[in-house]
């Protein structure tokens, strides 16, 4: 036996992948049931199905791709269960070993992890050329870590781990480093959570874990992100590179192990197959083949119908690890999210009444090959809403770092359009000629005095759109030195101006006015063309002296919006003449 499986793994081409796995005993799990779940990370093997296996001692079911022989993730008909993540290793003077071919004979092989024992126990180790971090559950309810590394297995029990729990990402304790430590800090964080809520359990992985978002100190990234990455990436695009949920994600499995006395075959697990930001979890059983979805029988559609997602979302040409997050979430609008996260809390629920049913003896085996192919075709259903949500419509915006000043005036502005542009044209002054192209964060120097409007064209290869705020930046013949010595209260203006309320743009304005001193009781309000009060914002607490702004989204003091036309605000400061100006709202 040692030989053929010496002789099998030498055989196998040498592929490089980078993957988050953990398991749980069943004291940590809200179920009390052992769990196991992985996340595969792999660029050049995208393309990841189903296939069951009946020609091993034990049949199984597992994760693969294009290659032969090599399984990433699965689970048998006697309810073992078995994902690995591979380990960077400090020595690279050996060839690397692709660690499925392991996963593979171990399936068809094992029935607990006591037999896995036996084999690793047998197995010469320095020959199999191994590197990697292998978590597994069984049908006893054990769960353990296992990290090989070339001549050495060192196996942990999750019982007696801190918390009923071990996380790996590519690094372990045997082979040193510390690469994937950021995801493996954040899962940690995130795993230690729930444990403690007593929320660990598949519904919330899906949720919490495999969709989260971080950066490179392993701090939670909020989706969508009204931020910007670096200067030279596109506004509310999150870098996924060190996040559980990156670019290069292609599959991935919450495995749900079962209590004394319960079916092996009801062992579940939940597979996604694509990305974890463009898919949904769906329900498989080690009973036999799985639905022809998840099977390249007919092409793989599952898979897809994700990747075709992905497109769209990790769209930025310069770095495939950039994830457009307001495709994945956007207030009053459905987004990704919006479809992926209640169908998978859904598709748990209605799992779990059917196993409940299973294990009680009111359903089949058929009535779960049944089961899978519905919450299949219900998965299929939700991906195409999941294209039909996604937006690709250009919405020029921009902001500025500030409104006025005195010559020479430097402005900073800044591109907000949602949803990647490739062409972006910027005119400063709008005079018809064009001032920056292709720059996300340009600045530009006003040198004579002023009012200038400011025009921003975005484009893409469906769509494009254009801004042009009227009269947004306001030069002085003072200097910026000089504008502070300004005795009097400055009612500097609004922008946007005009501003829409219809969806379209951003639907809030800047009110923007100066203050030579500090002062009590100021007060602001917005009238209509009638002279009705809209609005009056009175500022009970002492302002400084200086810039101030205050934040408008087009709603009266009942919180009415605004209709269409002309308002009029006011600027009333004690002990100075009351300030005018106007400002356009578009419905």
């Amino acid at each position: 036996m040692r030989i053929g499986i010496i002789i099998l793994l030498l055989t196998i081409s040498v592929g490089i992948f980078a993957c988050t796995i953990g398991v749980a005993s069943g004291e940590a799990t809200s179920s009390g049931r052992a769990m196991l779940w992985k996340t595969r990370d792999i660029a050049s093997f995208p393309n990841n199905y189903l296939e069951w296996n009946e020609e091993s001692e034990n049949g199984f079911l597992y994760v693969r791709d294009e290659r032969d022989s090599l399984a990433w993730m699965g689970v048998n008909e006697a309810g073992f269960c078995i994902a690995n993540s591979y380990v960077e290793r400090e020595i690279d003077d050996r060839p690397i070993f692709n660690n499925g071919t392991l996963i593979y004979y171990l399936l068809g092989n094992c029935a607990t992890i006591s037999e896995m024992d036996a084999i690793m126990d047998t197995m010469n180790i320095s020959d199999q050329i191994l590197s990697g971090n292998f978590g597994v559950i069984d049908s006893t309810g054990a769960a353990a870590m296992y990290e090989i590394s070339w001549t050495e297995v060192e196996k942990y029990d999750a019982a007696v781990a801190e918390g009923g729990y071990i996380i790996r990402t590519n690094f372990s304790l045997l082979s040193g480093g510390n690469d994937g430590i950021e995801r493996f800090t954040r899962s940690s964080e995130i795993i230690d959570e729930l444990v403690l809520s007593d929320r660990l359990n598949a519904g919330s992985l899906m949720q919490e874990h495999f969709r989260d978002f971080s950066d490179e100190s392993s701090e939670e990234v909020n989706v969508p992100f009204y931020n910007r990455w670096f200067d030279n990436r596109p506004w509310g695009y999150i870098k996924t590179n060190d996040s559980i949920c990156r670019g290069i994600a292609a599959s991935s499995a919450v495995f749900e192990g079962v209590l004394a006395g319960e079916s092996a075959k009801t062992t579940t697990m939940y597979a996604l197959l694509g990305n974890p930001a463009t898919s949904v979890f769906l329900p498989y059983f080690p009973i036999g083949a799985p639905p022809h979805q998840a099977t390249p029988e007919t092409g793989m559609q599952l898979t897809s119908a994700a990747n075709m997602v992905k497109t769209h979302l990790f769209n930025f040409p310069a770095n495939s690890y950039y994830v457009d997050s307001f495709n994945l979430l956007e207030p009053d609008s459905v987004r990704v999210f919006n479809i992926i996260l209640p169908f998978d809390e859904n598709m748990v629920t209605e799992t779990e009444d059917f196993l409940l049913e299973w294990r009680e003896g009111n359903a089949t085996d058929a009535d779960a090959e049944i089961h899978s192919e519905i919450k299949v075709n219900e998965g299929m259903a939700a991906l195409v809403s999941i294209e039909q949500s996604i937006s690709r419509d250009m919405k020029a915006e921009f902001g500025v770092n500030h409104y006025s000043g005195g010559s020479p005036l430097t402005i900073g502005f800044s591109n907000l359009t949602r949803h990647y542009a490739t062409e972006i044209y910027w005119d400063f002054d709008n005079n018809g000629l064009i001032d920056a192209i292709n720059v996300e964060t340009p600045s530009w120097i006003y040198t004579t005095p002023g009012t200038y409007s400011v025009r921003l064209t975005v484009s893409n290869a469906t769509d494009n759109d254009e801004l042009i705020i009227e009269d947004m930046i306001q030069v002085n013949e003072t200097s910026i030195e000089e504008i502070e010595l300004v005795s009097v209260p400055m009612l500097i203006g609004n922008f946007p101006n005009p501003f829409s309320l219809n969806g379209n743009r951003a639907n809030y304005t800047e009110i923007l006015f100066y203050l030579p001193e500090t002062s009590k009781k100021v007060k602001l309000s917005i009238y209509d063309q009638r002279g009705r009060k809209v609005l009056g914002k009175i500022y009970s607490d002492t302002l400084s002296a200086g810039e101030h702004r205050y934040l408008w989204d087009g709603k009266d003091s009942k919180g009415k919006l605004a209709g269409s036309g002309v308002y009029l605000y006011q600027l009333k400061v004690p002990g100075y003449k009351k300030l005018t100006r106007k400002m356009t709202i578009i419905r």
